[in-house]
């Protein structure tokens, strides 16, 4: 048996994140914020979320997550307020501004992958393929 990576399932999950990202990036540089960032701004719309909360969420390490915030305080997208049941501890709160662009930007990644993807499957596979990594999401994400 030969190894074919195109056979293992990382790969290709890690692969088509890295190139719907970057494309997706492409989308955000008007608005001068990142994929990251734009995943900050949708966690954080309904809910304040703590910075740690939102490592995992970024898939990033404190420090970067604490540029990103910097960032995205810095443009008056969001606050931050010390957590009242741990004062050790910042919540992240959206701005009216940072709801508006949260909005704005998940409307278009929703357009941008479906887009990407409806090019090559149907929208019956885009359906599917979609219930099934929200089902391996939900199992492996263990917070």
């Amino acid at each position: 048996m030969c190894p074919n990576i195109q056979e293992c399932v990382g790969f290709l999950a890690t692969s088509i994140c890295k190139i719907l990202s970057s494309e997706f990036d492409k989308q955000l540089e008007e608005f001068g914020i990142t994929h990251k960032q734009a995943g900050i701004l949708w966690k954080c719309f309904d809910t304040p979320t703590s910075q740690t909360h939102l490592c995992d969420i970024a898939n990033a390490d404190k420090n970067y997550v604490r540029f990103f915030i910097d960032d995205l305080e810095a443009k008056g997208l969001v606050t931050r307020v010390k957590n009242p049941q741990n004062r050790r501890e910042n919540m992240i709160h959206l701005t009216e501004s940072g709801k508006e662009l949260a909005l704005k930007t998940y409307e278009m990644l929703l357009r941008f992958q479906e887009g990407a993807l409806l090019e090559h499957i149907s929208e019956s596979e885009y359906e599917s393929i979609k219930g099934i990594l929200q089902k391996i999401y939900l199992g492996l994400y263990k917070n």
